[in-house]
């Protein structure tokens, strides 16, 4: 077992309101500015009120001595904000706060004449005014896109990510190593803890936004040498809403590669399904939300075993569910809580490069992700925010269950010609009775002040602190038997695989080159 524990106190000033944007650190954004009069000069005492279809009740600040205001917490969503000061005109302004950012929206009020409201479409965000350290894209949009609508593909869309990396699933940004990323779901780390991919804690149709951070990071974020992939899922409103998608899949629908050809081999046309439904609504208009889903997925693939040719179909059964309850607890502050599980039973290969059908397993893989949040006002511009989560991840019967030495596991070294190198057979790779536990516990706490002093500016004081355990539970068994051999297998006339009698690969024992290894575990 190994386990790794991180404690982090995260100081962080903002010196001013000057940049237009400026990172939260978590799944909540902030609407701040400058308001000032039409000969300007700094308006203390004005009302700013925001309200958006994603916010419960409204939310409101009174700019300070310097006319500065920022309201932060605020989920993302499009909003009005709505600014009233006694004897000046009020002003609606419009504003798209985009995930895990902030958005500036100044604005200088005029002398009422008479009662009235003015009301101000802002435009888009210009190239040059966003954040070139920020790529964030609503799924509403990437609905429309040719491409997948998993956080891994809609990152894939962002400027400096490519998927260059050993392993699938895993992401390069700015140049880094695969393994240095950070993917957060809700605010909570979902990497493997050993090979850095995100878990699939997520329903694909219940995702509202995707953010990828490639530079710039505050120390609100942590545990990275990369960039951050950012997920934040719907979380209801006071209207119903809901969906249904379904997804189909034929290995018949492409093209057989060249090694299929080559054996001769013809894809079965299997239709696979994917069904998707989400919904969400109030239980109590603008007091408590609800939102819940649900993904089955049942897909079979034709597929050929390398260097052999052996068919077989595989299989990926994957159920997820997830449910939501977002509630107002008190004057500007929300409490949520949320819960995802993901088991996927399959039938492939243990081992990449295992080139026979005794080789095949029926692994079964449990995720489990538990979250509850609280962020909100505390006193006056005192501002906090609070969370803790458990991941819990686990892959159970990958592997052989045979402990007799003549079922063990054989690797190629590639001395003969025409077998390459880590080829596996014979068995399955893996001890079955060992089975892989990969965890996470997870609590963080913000707190954010705006101190104001005429003469000396506005500033937002930021500190918080992280307690994160990251655990590895596994014996590591590389063969249920103890122990592996390192041989070749041998060729027929035509260079081709032989077999003997009962169908096996026959390995070949090539004295100072061929080897058995004993496989040793440590079970914690």
């Amino acid at each position: 077992m190994s386990r790794v524990r991180v404690f982090s106190v995260i100081p962080v000033l903002v010196l001013s309101f000057i940049a237009s944007v400026f990172a939260q650190g978590d799944q909540a954004g902030a609407i701040r500015g400058r308001l000032i009069s039409s000969d300007g000069l700094a308006l203390p005492g004005v009302t700013v009120t925001v309200q958006s279809a994603a916010l419960q009740g409204t939310r409101a600040a009174v700019s300070d001595v310097n006319g500065n205001y920022a309201i932060p917490g605020l989920p993302a969503g499009d909003y009005t904000v709505r600014l009233e000061l006694q004897g000046f005109a009020t002003v609606e302004r419009r504003a798209s706060l985009p995930l895990g950012s902030a958005v500036v929206v100044d604005q200088m009020l005029a002398p009422a004449r008479i009662a009235e409201t003015v009301d101000v479409k802002a435009s888009a965000l210009s190239p040059a005014a966003a954040d070139p350290s920020s790529f964030n894209l609503r799924t509403d949009t990437a609905r429309l896109l040719p491409i997948g609508r998993t956080p891994f593909f809609i990152a894939e869309l962002a400027p400096g990510l490519t998927d260059n990396t050993p392993n699938s699933n895993q992401v390069t940004i700015g140049g880094g190593f695969a393994y240095d990323n950070l993917f957060l779901v809700d605010g909570v780390d979902v990497n493997d803890n050993v090979f850095g991919q995100p878990n699939g804690l997520f329903i694909e149709e219940g995702i509202q936004e995707v953010q990828v951070r490639t530079s710039g990071l505050g120390a609100e974020y942590g545990r990275l040498a990369g960039g951050v992939v950012n997920v934040v899922t719907q979380s209801g409103g006071n209207a119903f809403a809901g969906s249904f998608r379904t997804n189909l899949a034929n290995s018949a629908w492409s093209q057989e590669t060249p090694f299929e050809r080559q054996k001769g081999t013809t894809r079965a046309s299997k239709l696979s399904p994917t069904y998707e439904g989400v919904a969400g609504g109030p239980i109590r208009k603008d007091r408590v939300w609800y939102f819940g889903g649900a993904r089955v997925e049942r897909t079979t693939t034709s597929n050929l075993l390398p260097q052999t040719g052996v068919a077989y179909a595989g299989k990926n059964n994957n159920r997820r569910y997830e449910g939501k309850l977002t509630g107002a607890v008190g004057r500007g502050q929300t409490l949520q809580g949320t819960f995802i599980d993901s088991r996927t039973d399959q039938y492939a290969v243990s081992h990449p490069n295992s080139i026979d059908p005794r080789a095949l397993t029926s692994p079964v893989t449990s995720n489990r992700l538990g979250v509850a949040t609280w962020r909100g006002e505390v006193a006056g511009r005192l501002f906090a925010t609070a969370q803790y989560s458990q991941k819990y991840w686990q892959v159970g019967n990958n592997g052989g269950t045979s402990t007799a030495v003549a079922d063990s596991p054989f690797l190629t070294r590639g001395t003969t010609a025409g077998v390459p190198a880590n080829l596996e057979y014979s068995a399955p790779y893996f001890d079955s009775t060992d089975p892989d536990g990969r965890n996470n516990r997870q609590a963080t706490a913000s707190l954010s002040y705006l101190a104001s002093r005429k003469g000396v500016g506005s500033h937002e004081l930021k500190t918080g602190g992280e307690y994160f355990v990251s655990t590895r539970r596994t014996g590591n068994s590389q063969t249920s038997t103890g122990y592996i051999f390192s041989t070749d297998y041998k060729l027929d006339g035509s260079g081709k695989p032989a077999y003997d009698t009962d169908g096996r690969l026959i390995p070949v024992f090539t004295p100072g080159v061929s080897r058995a290894s004993a496989s040793t575990s440590r079970r914690g």
